[in-house]
C-alpha cells in the first residue's frame, strides 16, 4: 500500500516549523521510504496552492513533484509521499476535487492532516504576520486572515469539504493546545499520525515565524500607513528591508493582546461550527476548546504607545520617496 500524506494547516498551528523540519530532515524521511521535496517550494509546497487557485506558472513545479514522487515509489523502494502547505486549507470544494483528480494512481491511500487552534488565539498569533504583509489594523487581532470565502478559521467547513472529497476515514484533525503543556512538541505530535511514528524524536527545526517585539510591530504598523498613503514603497521587498533596518531597536517586549471582551466575542462567532466539528471528530470531549480567556487584559493597550516619534522619523527617513 502506498500513501500520500497531505498536511493542510491550519495557519498559526506550527505549520512552518513542521515544514522546515520535514524539508531539513529529508534524508531521514528518505531512509524511511517517505518522499518529501523542495520542488514545489523551499518550506511550504506553495506551487500546489498556486496552481489549483489558477496560477498556470506553477504547473511545471507541480508536475515535477508528482513525477519525482512516482519515481521514488516505483523505482526507489518508497511507500509514501508528503505534501505540506497551510494554504491548502483555503481551497474551495472544486479546488480540492481538482487536486484529488490529478494525484497519480500510484497512491492508493490518503491521510489528510489538519491542526486546529482556538480561533481567537490563532487570530492574535497572526497579527504579527498581518503587519509583515502590510496590515495597518490596531485591533491586535488579525480577524480576516485566511478568509478566502471566509474559510480560514471555519474549521468545520474545511474539514467537511476535505472529508467529502477524500473520505471521512482519511481525516486526522488534531488540536493545537490552547496552552502549550510542558514537554509537548509539535514535531513529535505530528509524528504521532499513523504511519509516521518512526519519525518521533528524529525531526528538528529552529522556531519559525517568531512574533515581532512590541515596538517593532508599532513602527511597522506606522510604516504600513505611510505606504498606503504612497509616501514609502509598499512592496514586500522594501517592507522586509525596513524590518531588518530596525531590528536592532527591538525592546524584547511581547505584543499586547486585545481586550478580553473583544476576544470572547470573536470566539463566540464560531460556536456553532465548533460544536459540529466536536460532534464529528472529537466526541470524547465535552467541548472542543477551553473557555479560559484569562490571558487577555480587561482593557487593551494602545500599540502606538510604544512608538518613539523621533526614533520612528529617523528610521523611516531613508525609505521616503524622493
Amino acid at each position: 500500500m502506498t500513501r500520500l500524506y497531505v498536511h493542510i494547516g491550519a495557519k498559526k498551528t506550527g505549520t512552518t516549523t513542521v515544514q522546515a523540519a520535514l524539508k531539513s530532515c529529508k534524508e531521514v524521511l528518505v531512509q524511511e521510504g517517505i518522499y518529501v521535496s523542495t520542488l514545489a517550494g523551499q518550506l511550504e509546497d506553495k506551487a500546489f496552492t498556486e496552481y489549483y487557485c489558477g496560477n498556470e506558472v506553477a504547473s511545471e513545479a507541480v508536475k515535477s513533484w508528482y513525477e519525482d514522487a512516482v519515481d521514488f515509489v516505483r523505482n526507489k523502494g518508497g511507500h509514501s509521499a508528503l505534501i505540506t502547505a497551510e494554504s491548502l486549507s483555503d481551497f474551495l470544494l472544486r479546488e480540492i476535487e481538482a487536486f484529488k483528480e490529478d494525484i497519480p494512481d500510484v497512491f492508493d491511500e490518503f491521510c489528510i492532516i489538519y491542526y486546529i487552534r482556538r480561533q481567537d488565539l490563532a487570530a492574535v498569533s497572526h497579527y504579527s504576520t498581518a503587519l509583515k504583509g502590510g496590515g495597518v489594523s490596531k485591533s491586535l487581532m488579525s480577524e480576516k486572515f485566511g478568509n478566502r470565502s471566509k474559510r480560514g478559521l471555519n474549521y468545520w467547513r474545511v474539514s467537511k469539504d476535505w472529508a467529502k472529497v477524500f473520505g471521512r476515514e482519511t481525516m486526522r484533525v488534531k488540536l493545537y493546545p490552547d496552552h502549550i503543556p510542558e514537554g509537548w512538541d509539535i514535531l513529535d505530535d505530528f509524528a504521532s499520525v499513523d504511519g509516521l511514528e518512526m519519525l518521533k524524536g528524529r525531526l528538528s527545526a529552529d522556531r519559525k515565524n517568531a512574533s515581532l517585539s512590541r515596538n517593532i510591530a508599532a513602527y511597522l504598523r506606522r510604516y504600513n500607513e505611510l505606504a498606503q498613503l504612497g509616501e514609502v514603497e509598499k512592496s514586500h521587498e522594501e517592507r522586509s528591508r525596513y524590518i531588518r533596518s530596525i531590528a536592532h531597536l527591538a525592546d524584547g517586549k511581547r505584543l499586547p493582546k486585545p481586550d478580553r471582551e473583544r476576544a470572547m466575542t470573536f470566539y463566540r462567532g464560531f460556536a456553532g461550527n465548533n460544536k459540529r466539528l466536536r460532534q464529528e471528530f472529537f466526541q470524547e470531549r465535552e467541548r472542543l476548546f477551553s473557555r479560559d480567556f484569562s490571558m487577555y487584559p480587561e482593557v487593551a493597550e494602545d500599540l502606538d504607545d510604544s512608538v518613539d516619534e523621533e526614533v520612528f522619523r529617523n528610521s523611516v527617513e531613508p525609505f521616503l520617496k524622493k
